[in-house]
Order: C-alpha cells, then structure tokens, then sequence
C-alpha cells in the first residue's frame, strides 16, 4: 500500500481545513451583505435587535450568557458569530421553548457559540369529557387527545445550518403525554364505557431536529435529552356491565443529540452523556361484556442516544460515549371476569450511540461506553384468570444499530457497551475495524482492509487531548494503531491533529498534536527585532516587528525565555498546553542598569554595561539619583557590552546609567 509522504498529509490537511472553513465561509454568509452589528454585552434587548431581519451579528464579548425565554424565529439569512470570544452562550433556562426556529429556504449558521438548557415541550393531550348520566343508559367517556411532539430543543432546522466550534448541552425535547379517557356515566340499566387514553407525543431531536440540510463541525453535544410522550389512562366504566377504556400508547423518545429526516454531515464532533427515553403504556381496560381483559400496550422504542438517523448522514471523526436509550415500559393487562389480559410488552432500545434506517457512513469514528435498553414488560391483569405477563424489552445495539437501511462501516472503533453486545443490524463493513465483541460480524477479516471482531482497542478515558472536543487517545499498545486505510481517512483526526504515517483506527491519532506559542518583544513600545527566544524544546528569533513563534511544542508545560536572561521583564513564562497560546509577550528592562561609582571632580573614566546585543542604549547622568540628564547614545555590540569613557573635565561627581529609548 502507497504510504503518503509525512509533509504532504500536513500539507493536504492545512489545505483541505481552508477549504472546509472558505466554504463554511460562504455557505453561513452568502445572501447577507449587511451587517446587523455587534452585539457588546448579554443583552437580550440589544441581541434581539440585532438579530432582527438577519445578517451578520457579531457577539463581541466574553464570559456572558444571552438568556431567553421565547425562540428566536430565523425567516431570513443570518449568521452568529462569536469567532474568538470566550464562553459566550445562548440559554433557555427556566423556559419551555426551544432556542432558533430555522425557516425552509434560510440559510443559518453559528460559530463558537453554547445553546444551553433550550427545551422543545409538547403539549399534553386534552382529557376526554365524562359520559353523561342516564337514567337507563350511560353515556360513554370521550376519548382522551394525543400529546404533541416535541422536537428539537435548541435548534428545530427546515433550512440550511451550519454549527462551527459550537456546544450544546442540557437541551431537551419531550413529548407531551396523552390526555386521560373520560369517565363513562352511570344508569340504572347500564353504564357508559370509559374511554379510551390518548397516546404519547414522540420526542425527538433533544438538541437538534434536522427535516433540511445541516453540517456540524467540532461541535460538543452533551446531557441532552429526548423523551417520548407517556400514554393517557383509560376512563372508568360508569357501572356494572360497562367497559373500562383502554390505556393509550406511548410514543418514541429519539436522538438526543441529532435527530435527522433530511440530510447530515457531521465531522470532529464528540458526543457524550445523552439519554434517549421511549414513552410507557399504561394498563388496558376489559372487553367482550366484561369477561375478558385487554392486553397492556407495548412499551414504545427509544431511538439514537447521541444520532438517531431516518435520512442521509454522513458521520467522520467523532466520538460516542456514555449514551444511552431505553423503551418504555409496558402496559399492564386489563382485568376480567373470566380472562385478565396480557401484560404488554417493554419497548426496545435501538442503538445507544447511533441509530439510523435509510443511510449513513461511519468513517474514522470511536464508539464507547454506550448502552441500550429494554423496557420493563406489563404484568397480567389482576382480576380474572391470569394470562402471561408481557416480556422485557430487548437491547438492539449499544453503540450502532441499523433498523432495514443503509450502514456503511470504515476505520472504526466499536468498545465495551453496558449490554456487551455492541450493534444491532446489517452493518457493510468496509475494512479497518475494530469491535470488542462478536457484533458485527465482520466480513473483512484477514483481508488486506484488517477489521477484527473480539478484539479490546485500549482506549484511555474521554478528555481533554487537545484540539475544541472531547476524544479517546489511544493506548499506547492499542490494535488500531496504525492499522487505519490512509486512502479512506481525512488528513486530520478529530482534534485537527494530522495524521502520520499510516493513518489509525478511530477519531483519534495517536501521532502527537502539536501546539505553537507566539507573542511580541518589545523596547518599551518599540518592537525589538532579532531577539532569542526559547524553550525546553526548540527556539527561534523575534522578526521586525518584535512577533515570534515556536512550533512544534508538544502537549505539557513549556518555559518560554528570552535571551540573554535577566533582561526581559517577566524573566519567563510557565505556559501549559494543549492549546495554542498567543500573547505570550516580554518587554526588554528599560533600566539596563546604574552604576553606583562616584566620580571625583574633573576625573576621565570608563564604565562597561552588560546590555541586549545591538540594542540602542542612553547613558544618564544625575548627581542626586533624581534628576537626570542623557549625556550619550550608542548601540550595544553583538556580545551586548558597551563601554564608555566620560571624556568630560570640569563635573562634580556623578552617578551614570544606561537605559533604553
């Protein structure tokens, strides 16, 4: 296999990460030639207005929150940027609306921006009247309204939008709960038949519901939440002889992090801690003249706990960790005079990490710690002869599950989920996987593309290695490293680190990251060129205009010094990556030093001052230490030593220093 040159893979990242971001570029700005302005503080008054009629609105401060309790309507093309800013965010806190509504036909795009605790809530399902009473018939209980969905908690999309370096957490969408049956009324004859329970709203989309086109890019998405709606309770029978109404059924809980109908890509983005809820049923009512119970609802699903995918998804160089969905439970059997009902059995969960049913491609991405859960199953009704309970739902796959579409599989890592089996479905497996257990069953083992079934990849834990997101480093003995296919890998892993040599398996290279520190030397406010500034671990030299940079620094504590020490203030810097660290800047001592030698009247002597080569000095002179009088300027020598003879006749005695312009 061709093992692309080092310097060319760095070269192809740098170049294909203009691209994406001149793309990014023009697809977030593109229709928007004014500009609303900037936004200084967290103001919602001055944000709201500036967010009105679209355009180019600049958040230009740090360490505030923008919170809301309406959603922001997006009709017309708008961007919101906060591109080298601080901890800005966007909350919804107290509130039951989600954050943006995306217009079809809008383009939007956010940058470096958190939406937090934005919540999409369905409403409940409206109670059913009660029956009427007769004095021979009862009238019947009106059926219970279904809830509606909740979708999307902080960003519902129709449009276009694109998500750069953004953050989401403790978003939520929920469906609202069906509506209870009514009450049948009483007669003397008969009673009116309770009726029956309205089913769940589904609850989709915790952080993001997407029915347009969406591109995420090192996005976190974190502890959101989607929960389906529960079902409604059936009505009470008015009287002897009259049915009880059914329970309703509950609805499906789906895509904490990103729940898409349309289409998706999603690159360098970590996704972690989610819960993906289905929605339970509630007990059934009785039947045939009473004699028979009904069987309890089924338990509905619970969908995608990170990605729950009904559209086109392409998915690189993200990570999956913590997730989790589990269905709902069942509901229990109704009761009978002769035949109680079956309990219903638990709804199932369906891919803890990801979840899709038409089609998605898996490339370069690490899924870990994922879990998938079965509901609990309804028992039996209690009156009348037992029947059989409903069974527990079943785990379809805790980290990837594919429900009947499309699930392309490549240079990927499948780890321990809480159930141990980690996916569900026909997975395509494309070369250079790796899975803990026996699921999939891949097809490429032994072939030149090495995927491995049954096999630990050694991760470390999720954290901070560098680069905007979370990620799993791996082992130092971990299978997947170098065993990746370079022609199928971007140049870059999830962090923006590039990739060496032959490419790993999963999110995360195992090359290091390299990180730059930069800053300016300067002579009071002039910038001083040529100077010497180092590390534990390389060195370079300060330009014209003062600007330095050190490349190549690893992840740790650097001490950075300029040289010669002692002649810069501070003398130097402790700076602790993973991060690029700029304004890391040294002022040369303008006080190079005063030589306490008392000259006796009329005397001819010459004084040495150790100085920064070839810097530009004055020598004072001041016979009280106050005041002082600049009597000689020349330029230091390459050694930085500057000697100089008084040559005056006829002073009292002096004090001299050398000092910088």
């Amino acid at each position: 296999m061709f093992k692309m040159p080092d310097h060319i893979r760095r070269d192809r990242a740098r170049a294909l990460s203009s691209r994406v971001l001149a793309l990014l570029l023009f697809l977030g700005c593109h229709g928007s030639a004014w500009a609303a302005g900037p936004v200084t503080n967290a103001s919602l008054a001055s944000f709201t207005t500036a967010l009105a009629g679209g355009g180019n609105v600049t958040l230009s401060f740090d360490n505030g929150t923008i919170v809301t309790s309406n959603t922001f309507l997006i009709t017309t093309d708008t961007v919101i940027d906060a591109s080298g800013r601080l901890n800005v965010a966007i909350s919804g806190s107290g509130s039951t609306n989600r954050l943006f509504d995306v217009a079809a036909g809008v383009t939007f795009t956010i940058n470096n921006v958190t939406l937090t605790g934005g919540k999409s809530f369905g409403n409940n399902g409206v109670s059913g009247a009660n029956g009427a009473n007769d004095p021979n018939v009862g009238n019947p209980g009106a059926n219970g309204g279904n809830g509606a969905n909740g979708l999307g908690g902080a960003i519902r999309n129709l449009g276009t939008s694109i998500l750069i370096n953004c953050t989401f957490t403790n978003n939520s969408a929920v469906g609202g709960a069906g509506g209870n049956g009514g009450n049948g009324g009483t007669g003397d004859f008969r009673g009116g038949d309770g009726g029956s329970g309205g089913n769940g709203g589904a609850g989709n989309g915790g952080a993001i519901y997407n029915s347009g086109t969406i591109l995420l890019t090192n996005c976190t998405f974190a502890a959101n939440n989607a929960t389906g709606g529960s079902a409604g309770l059936g009505g009470t029978n008015g009287s002897a002889g009259a049915l009880k109404g059914n329970g309703g059924a509950g609805n499906i809980g789906a895509g904490a992090g990103l729940y898409n109908l349309g289409a998706a890509t999603v690159i360098n983005c970590v996704f972690y801690n989610h819960a993906a809820l289905g929605g339970s049923g509630t007990q059934a009512g009785n039947r045939n003249g009473a004699s028979n119970g009904n069987d309890g609802q089924k338990g509905a699903d619970a969908l995608g706990g990170g990605i729950c995918n009904f559209g086109t998804d392409t998915v690189i160089n993200c990570t999956f960790f913590g997730n989790q969905v589990k269905g709902g439970n069942g509901g229990n059997g109704g009761n009978g005079d002769f035949t109680a009902g079956k309990g219903g059995n638990g709804g199932n969960g369906f891919g803890g990490g990801l979840y899709s049913t038409v089609f998605v491609g898996v490339t370069n991405c690490t899924f870990s710690g994922n879990g998938a859960n079965g509901g609990t199953n309804g028992v039996t009704g209690t009156v009348g002869n037992p029947s059989a309970n409903g069974s527990p739902g079943l785990s379809r796959g805790d980290n990837i599950s594919n429900n009947g579409g499309t699930f392309r599989f490549k240079n990927s890592i499948l780890a321990q989920g809480s159930n141990g089996v980690s996916s569900f479905g026909t997975i395509i497996d494309q070369g250079n996987n790796i899975s803990s257990d026996g699921s999939p069953i891949f097809t490429q083992m032994g072939s030149a593309l090495g995927s491995f079934n049954n096999l630990g990849p050694k991760l470390a834990a999720l954290a901070n290695n560098g680069g905007p997101t979370l990620t799993m480093a791996l082992l130092t003995n971990s299978p997947a490293i170098n065993a990746g296919d370079d022609a199928a890998a971007l140049p870059f892993d999830q962090r923006g680190a590039a990739r060496l040599g032959r490419s790993d398996i999963g999110a995360f290279e195992s090359a290091p990251l390299l990180f730059t520190i930069s800053g300016q030397i300067t002579a009071g406010t002039a910038p001083l060129a040529g100077v010497t500034i180092a590390t534990d671990s390389s060195s370079t030299l300060s330009d014209a205009n003062g600007n330095y940079t050190l490349v190549n620094l690893v992840a740790g504590s650097h001490t950075v010094t300029p040289q010669p020490v002692g002649f810069f203030n501070p003398t130097n810097r402790i700076i602790t990556v993973p991060a690029n660290a700029t304004g890391i800047n040294f002022t040369a001592i303008t006080n190079i030093g005063t030589q306490t030698v008392v000259t006796t009247t009329n005397q001819t002597f010459q004084i040495a001052f150790q100085t920064l080569p070839n810097l530009t000095n004055l020598i004072q002179a001041s016979t009280d230490l106050t005041n002082w009088q600049t009597i000689a300027t020349n330029v230091a020598g390459t050694n930085g030593i500057w000697l100089f003879t008084d040559p005056s006749t006829n002073f009292p005695a002096r004090f001299f220093r050398a000092v910088v312009p």
